[in-house]
C-alpha cells in the first residue's frame, strides 16, 4: 500500500482526493464518452496557448473505472536560480516541457476523483479546460459532503461571509454573487470590493431558505474564499463543505507523487468514500 491516511514515516506529502460530478442533463456517462474518444489516448498532446499544453500520460482502464494521469507543461520556460558562488553568474536557465501541474484522475460513471499536484487552484477550470481538449463540454461541479450538509440544515443558517478583493474598476466577466453586488452598487464597481461581504439570514429568508436547502448552487457560484455560519456558531468553509479525503504518501521529487501512489489513493477513496 503506497499511502497513510496519516502523516508516519516518510509517508509525509499530502494529497488531497476531490470528487466532481459531470453530466448533470446529460443520459451518457462520462467514462463511456471516454472510452470511445479517438482522442483521449496515452500520449496525446493539447495546445491550449503558446505557454501552455497538455499531455495525457497514462490511461488504465478496469472493469468500470479509468485511471488518467495528466499534466500541464510550458513547453519552454526560463527558470530563475540562485547562481554557485563560484563560476557562472547566470540566474536563468532554460528548461524544455516545465511541469506547472499535475493531476490524477479516477473515472466511472460521471464521477471524477482527482489529485492535484504542484498547482492546487481553479480545480473544476482545469478540468473543464482538459475536457474540453477532447470535445467534451461539461461543467464539473463539487460533490458535496452530506453529513456537513446534514448539520448545516439541522442547525441552521445565520450568515454568508465572502472574503474577496476585486482590484480592477472592471467588474469581472463572470456572472457571480460579487459580480452582480458590484454592478447594483456603481460605486462599488468603480472603486473595487476589498474585504469581508456578510450576508446574514435575518431579513433574507430565501436565501437563508435556498443555502440550507441547496448549498450546491452557492458552492458552486461562490468558488473563492468563504463560510457559512451556522445559528449555533459553528462555521462551515467552503473546503470543509466539499466532499474530499486527505491521504499522506512517499514524495516523487519536491513537488508531485507517482502514479502509482495516486491510483492506489484514488481507489481506497472510491472503495470508501464515494
Amino acid at each position: 500500500m503506497n499511502f497513510r491516511e496519516s502523516k508516519e514515516g516518510s509517508y509525509t506529502k499530502k494529497s488531497i482526493v476531490r470528487v466532481f460530478d459531470v453530466n448533470h442533463d446529460s443520459k451518457e456517462k462520462l467514462f463511456n464518452q471516454l472510452k470511445k474518444n479517438i482522442k483521449f489516448k496515452a500520449g496525446a498532446d493539447f495546445t491550449v496557448s503558446s505557454t501552455k499544453k497538455i499531455r495525457i500520460r497514462q490511461i488504465t482502464y478496469s472493469s468500470d473505472s479509468c485511471f488518467c494521469h495528466v499534466t500541464i507543461y510550458n513547453p519552454k520556460e526560463s527558470v530563475s536560480i540562485t547562481p554557485a558562488s563560484k563560476g557562472i553568474s547566470k540566474d536563468l536557465i532554460d528548461v524544455d516541457n516545465y511541469d506547472t501541474c499535475h493531476y490524477f484522475m479516477l473515472i466511472s460513471k460521471n464521477h471524477i476523483r482527482v489529485i492535484f499536484q504542484i498547482s492546487y487552484t481553479w480545480p473544476e477550470l482545469k478540468l473543464k479546460q482538459f475536457l474540453e481538449q477532447l470535445g467534451i463540454y461539461v461543467e464539473p461541479t463539487p460533490v458535496l459532503d452530506s453529513q456537513v450538509v446534514s448539520s448545516l440544515q439541522d442547525e441552521g443558517f445565520k450568515a454568508l461571509h465572502i472574503n474577496t478583493t476585486i482590484h480592477s474598476s472592471k467588474v469581472p466577466s463572470k456572472d457571480n454573487i460579487i459580480s452582480r453586488i458590484a454592478k447594483k452598487v456603481p460605486k462599488v464597481g468603480d472603486k473595487g470590493v476589498y474585504g469581508n461581504i456578510r450576508i446574514t439570514g435575518k431579513g433574507n429568508p430565501e436565501i437563508a431558505n435556498s443555502i440550507e436547502q441547496a448549498p450546491s448552487l452557492w458552492v458552486n457560484e461562490l468558488n473563492g474564499d468563504f463560510y457559512i455560519e451556522t445559528k449555533k456558531g459553528n462555521k462551515i468553509t467552503g473546503d470543509k463543505i466539499k466532499l474530499h479525503k486527505i491521504y499522506y504518501t512517499l514524495p516523487y521529487g519536491s513537488k508531485t507523487i507517482t502514479p502509482v501512489s495516486a491510483n492506489d489513493m484514488l481507489s481506497h477513496f472510491k472503495a470508501n468514500v464515494l
